[in-house]
């Protein structure tokens, strides 16, 4: 007589699948949250520069072809919040249309038929990318909880080099806080000015300055600090497209879905194992000596 003991819990085959969609949900919250703000900012308004068709994009990608010029407009709330402007920037180029694109920003009030208001920007949409994740500003900064409008121009180069080519960019108007410019000390007229003698001035000869120890152990959290980025950084840009996370998720069970009901048509692969068994038998000494002998 052989005993039965169970093993160590052991994961079903859905688990991964499970915690893969829990991720998932979270994320797409995140997303739908609005996203991560960056720095001291917060999102107002985010949207694409083309797609294949009008919905939740600034034109149509078969608007964008060389020699063309194109506008739509864009009504943004701001918050209202002291010390807070209103900025503009743009991520996530994709395409070899981009270095073509020459874009016009301007905020002001009415729709696009009887607007009226000012140029904030206007150059190459990769000089707009290069502001970096804070972007530029539009010089509105609101008192009150108000709403502007942003006429957004963009002109394509008459090249045949763009012929067929895609451009693809995500505008988002952030709620930042204002810097303030830090005001430099003037010495009064007539105060000399000297200066702090260097280090090399002030050390002694022959004596070395001694090594810092931050500078032989920095590599460490350096590195760790180097991954946080680049994951918060692939969070960001998951959140910010979770349409691609939804469909990656729905082929995933469809693919276990149709993966399980081949199983149950085939004799064979429905009565093999797909799991470790729960059990682990262990033959007691005496039937362990009987076989032996």
């Amino acid at each position: 007589m052989a005993d039965l003991l169970p093993s160590d819990a052991a994961p079903t085959r859905l688990t991964a699948p499970v915690l893969i969609t829990l991720g998932a949900a979270g994320m797409l919250l995140f997303a739908a949250a609005g996203g991560p703000a960056t720095g001291s900012s917060d999102r107002l308004e985010q949207i694409s520069l083309a797609a294949g068709d009008s919905s939740r994009a600034l034109f149509e990608a078969r608007q964008l072809v060389p020699g063309h010029t194109v506008s739509n407009c864009l009504s943004i709330t701001g918050g209202g919040r002291n010390g807070r402007e209103v900025r503009l920037s743009a991520t996530d180029l994709t395409g070899t249309l981009v270095s073509g694109l020459n874009l016009r920003v301007e905020v002001g009030v009415g729709g696009c038929a009887v607007f009226t208001g000012r140029t904030v920007f206007d150059g190459p949409l990769t000089a707009l990318a290069a502001a970096g994740a804070t972007g530029v500003t539009t010089g509105w900064a609101p008192v009150a909880r108000e709403t502007r409008t942003y006429r957004l121009t963009v002109r394509v180069a008459d090249d045949n080099r763009f012929q067929h080519a895609t451009a693809g960019a995500t505008f988002s108007w952030l709620d930042v806080a204002r810097e303030e410019p830090k005001s430099a000390r003037q010495p009064s007229p007539g105060t000399p000015v000297t200066s702090a003698p260097a280090d090399d001035e002030r050390r002694p000869a022959g004596r070395t300055p001694p090594e810092s120890p931050d500078s032989t152990h920095s590599s460490g959290p350096g590195l760790l600090s180097a991954l946080a980025q680049t994951a918060w950084k692939l969070l960001v840009a998951t959140a910010g497209h979770p349409w691609y996370l939804a469909i990656s998720l729905i082929a995933m069970w469809l693919f276990l879905f149709i993966a399980d009901r081949r199983e149950e048509r085939d004799p064979k692969l429905s009565l093999a194992p797909v799991l470790r068994d729960p059990y682990l038998t262990f033959p007691r000494n005496e039937d362990h000596r009987a076989e032996t002998d």
